[in-house]
Order: C-alpha cells, then sequence, then structure tokens
C-alpha cells in the first residue's frame, strides 16, 4: 500500500492542495495545514501576493497558489477572509468570512 493522503478539492472538483498524514519519505513529520483570518489590504495578481490586515493591526503578506490567486481577483480590499496556508507558507484556499 502506499502513503495516505488527504486531498483539498475546490468547488469546481479540481485538486487544490495534498497534505500526507504521518510521516514524510526521510519519516520528517507532516504539518497540517494552518489557517489566518484578516482583512485584505491589496492582492497583486502579477505575483500572486496578497497582504493581509490582522487581528492585532499588523500586516502580513503571503504568496498564493495559482488557484487561490484565480479567486483572489474577485475580492475587494477590505473584505474578511480565511485563509488556509500549506507547509510553505503559500495560501491554497480562502472563503470570505
Amino acid at each position: 500500500m502506499g502513503d495516505r493522503i488527504l486531498l483539498k478539492l475546490n468547488e469546481d472538483n479540481q485538486i487544490i492542495a495534498i497534505n500526507r498524514s504521518g510521516k514524510g519519505e526521510a519519516g520528517e513529520s507532516m504539518e497540517a495545514h494552518q489557517t489566518v483570518t484578516g482583512g485584505v489590504e491589496r492582492f497583486d495578481a502579477t505575483s500572486k501576493t496578497v497582504v493581509l490586515k490582522l487581528k492585532d493591526g499588523s500586516t502580513q503578506s503571503f504568496k498564493m497558489k495559482d488557484v487561490a490567486a484565480a479567486k483572489m481577483g474577485s475580492v475587494a480590499p477590505g473584505i474578511s477572509v480565511k485563509m488556509e496556508i500549506d507547509e510553505e507558507s503559500r495560501i491554497v484556499d480562502f472563503e470570505r468570512e
């Protein structure tokens, strides 16, 4: 048998993230995705980067995977979103709050 994986699909049934459970090939621990919530300050479609204003007033910049970046084009600044972040600190998906 192979490794156990968890696939995350978007509303079009496209795979947007793959998480392995348990251990990786070299025995390293595979961390679960994290989430962050904040207001959209700005989005740069060319660099696929979004800046969020967090609850504490600070801002944080994140790179986005292609599928998430495509969705972000319809989100205006100031909208509150909950972002899912992968092991490489990239946004893989989000939802409006």
